[in-house]
């Protein structure tokens, strides 16, 4: 049986106010709203530290969390996502490009260098050599450049690279509070294991 707590807000000037200011318009319609947010965001924060140093969470922590769990090969729209965090292999990443070009990585060592493997398997825009226009940018210590690409584009690259050269993947997002998101205001978390296939 779920034991539920009610919060009892005393007529309190200074809370009021420091609700209001906190309080998310439109999405917070209430104080008791803008409390569970708050709460919620906060049981996260401290869920994601406990499990900082594990490579990817299983999908029941993924669900602890609150988040909107995808299977990785039909995530949904991530355009408006942005981006909390994130793993490839055991590094940690922290923006999409980050993303899309530490799977470059790993996929160019598990190939031995091989980058005409890398760029059939990829499907993004590599080109050899250090080149910095046209939305390129070096990567790491290896004699290459991969070029930008869009949220949707870099999960699906990243993808692709990791189930070829079977090294573990996972994100996490947030969607923007804006029309044209999949899911706005919410969390999303989507992983690939090698061992799951």
């Amino acid at each position: 049986m779920t034991q539920r707590t009610v919060i009892f807000i005393s007529d309190s000037d200074e809370l009021f106010s420091m609700l209001k200011q906190i309080a998310r318009p439109f999405v917070d319609t209430t104080p008791e709203l803008t409390i569970r947010r708050v709460v919620r965001e906060a049981y996260e924060a401290s869920l994601i530290a406990k499990t900082s140093s594990n490579v990817h969470l299983t999908q029941k922590e993924e669900r602890n969390l609150g988040d909107r769990v995808f299977p990785p090969e039909s995530p949904p729209d991530f355009t408006h996502a942005s981006f909390l965090s994130g793993k490839v292999g055991k590094n940690t990443v922290k923006k999409w490009r980050y993303l899309m070009e530490e799977a470059y990585v790993l996929a160019y060592e598990a190939s031995d260098g091989d980058f005409n493997k890398l760029q059939q398997i990829g499907g993004g825009r590599i080109t050899k050599g250090i080149k910095s226009d046209s939305g390129f940018r070096p990567v790491g210590k290896y004699d290459f450049s991969v070029q930008g690409a869009d949220s949707n584009k870099a999960w699906s690259i990243s993808l692709r690279l990791a189930k070829e050269f079977r090294f573990p993947i996972s994100i996490r997002v947030r969607w923007q509070d804006k029309e044209g998101a999949a899911y706005p205001g919410e969390f999303g978390r989507t992983v690939w294991l090698p061992e799951s296939n």
